[in-house]
């Protein structure tokens, strides 16, 4: 498994994606696109994907998390956006659906604190946190939540 973002060179600016009542932060600069949730072909689901978008000729499989984390089968009727990762022209892309997405900015990124240790799980692509006016706010990278999809693809095969 990869490593997470190198906090030494802190990030400031965060896309904040919700869903299930948690909230998981990107670096704006992994964001390609934020798309409508209905752009979503859900006809083309398999596996632990729950479908695909495409986007400028470009092809995204589109996944769903739950509150711990799980993948979801379907798309679940409150995710109104879908957020891409990667150029969508090979096995690094993916998208996010979620239940709102919003900006964060973080002064010298001096809000960014580690997970305690205690709560961290093998293959958790999130290590650190920080606060929103909404609550707490896990932080993690692409290549960690892909990593992630990837193991949970290989489990439940």
């Amino acid at each position: 498994m990869s490593a997470l973002i190198d906090y030494s060179e802190q990030v400031s600016e965060y896309a904040v994606l919700g869903f299930s009542g948690i909230q998981l932060a990107f670096p704006q600069r992994e964001v390609v696109s934020i798309d409508l949730g209905t752009d979503i072909d859900t006809s083309s689901a398999a596996g632990n994907r729950i479908g695909s978008l495409v986007n400028a000729g470009r092809a995204w499989s589109v996944y769903a998390l739950s509150e711990s984390l799980d993948v979801l089968r379907q798309l679940p009727g409150d995710r109104r956006f879908c957020v891409s990762f990667g150029s969508g022209r090979d096995d690094n892309s993916f998208a996010l659906a979620c239940e709102r997405v919003e900006a964060a900015v973080l002064d010298h990124g001096g809000l960014v604190r580690p997970l305690p240790e205690s709560i961290l799980m093998p293959g958790m692509p999130m290590k650190h946190c920080f606060r929103n006016d909404n609550g707490l706010v896990l932080v993690s990278e692409q290549r960690g939540i892909q990593d992630y999809l990837l193991a949970l693809d290989n489990v439940n095969g």
